[in-house]
């Protein structure tokens, strides 16, 4: 895609475009993003990037989380409008060897994917493509993959859900990434497992959700509907984070929610309740507030499936321009 390979200068040119229409610019550099606050100095546009997240100290393919905030903070004190995106979530993907697009940036993996889905389990069965993988999966530049941080989330085999594979391997006397492969073939590559990946360092966590300058709110869920859900955060903010762990009040949590990103995206007359405001409106009730598990629902065309968030507790009512909303209050929209 171009914004993979545009040069800086490219990107420059397209900030200074949205900055001339009063527009803001969503980017996703990875590791290479301090040159962001140059150009929100020099367009004045306002500029937003994901994602701010904590992870294990001693990845060296990743620079660390609190070097980020430094410059993030050097960029804010000169005035640059850049505002990086935060969660409360782990960062957390769905894994299936069938088709393990976690692992791709490993070359063993992307010869992998060139096979059809049918040939794929004889390859798993070559032991030394299965060494040459588990060697690419252990090298400082993929991202140290931790094993003890993916859990069996769904097998033929009950007594692995919830097991990481740390403890598996330990047990089957097999490194992760071969007890993973074995448990796999016996489920034909059905196995899926939970892989955090990141941003489940809680006292870095509660840090980054109070930094001035950051938004709150980040998924890929969009582009990877059965790998990730992330719709759940707002409740796990609320219930997890304000209510069990007080990192703030209730009132600056749901202004995080709810006015800083429509202010930030012109949302006009939206994110507050003030007089002449869109009456947009969520009844809870925090003491039970719970967050909904993820579950996979078979619904789009040609049997694809989806994670969803659909089972919270403790909202009671939700309101668009104050008109009460249904379950599913919307409509499908096709073309004629």
């Amino acid at each position: 895609m171009p914004s993979a390979i545009a040069s800086t200068d490219e990107m420059e040119a397209l900030v200074r475009c949205a900055a001339a229409h009063d527009r803001v610019v969503e980017t996703n550099p990875d590791d290479e993003f301090a040159w962001l606050y140059e150009v929100a100095a020099r367009t004045g546009c306002a500029i937003t990037w994901t994602a701010l997240v904590t992870y294990p100290d001693g990845n060296a393919a990743r620079t660390h989380w609190t070097a980020k905030r430094r410059t993030h903070r050097e960029g804010w004190a000169a005035g640059a409008r850049v505002y990086p995106q935060v969660t409360c979530r782990p960062l957390s993907v769905q894994l299936s060897l069938l088709n393990p697009t976690p692992f791709i940036g490993a070359p063993a993996f992307k010869e992998l994917m060139a096979l059809a889905t049918a040939d794929r389990p004889s390859l798993y069965r070559d032991t030394a493509w299965r060494a040459r993988a588990r060697d690419e999966l252990a090298s400082e530049r993929f991202h140290q993959v931790r094993w003890s941080s993916i859990l069996v989330a769904e097998t033929t085999e009950a007594e692995l859900l919830g097991r990481d594979l740390a403890s598996l391997a330990t047990e089957m006397q097999l490194d992760p990434f071969d007890a993973l492969v074995e448990i796999a073939l016996r489920d034909d590559l059905t196995t899926r497992c939970t892989m955090i990946v990141g941003n489940d360092n809680a006292e870095g966590v509660t840090e980054l959700l109070s930094e001035p300058g950051c938004l709150l709110g980040i998924s890929d869920a969009g582009a990877h509907v059965g790998m990730l859900c992330d719709a759940g955060m707002p409740v796990e903010f609320l219930a997890l984070w304000v209510r069990d762990r007080g990192v703030m009040s209730l009132e600056r949590a749901v202004h995080r929610l709810t006015g800083e990103p429509a202010a930030f995206f012109g949302l006009h007359k939206r994110g507050t309740v003030t007089e002449g405001a869109h009456a947009d409106l969520v009844v809870l009730d925090l003491a039970h507030l719970t967050p909904s598990p993820l579950r996979r629902v078979y619904d789009l065309p040609a049997g694809g499936d989806r994670l969803v968030a659909d089972q919270v507790v403790g909202i009671d009512h939700v309101l668009v321009n104050g008109r009460p909303r249904a379950e599913r209050g919307g409509r499908v929209l096709r073309t004629v």
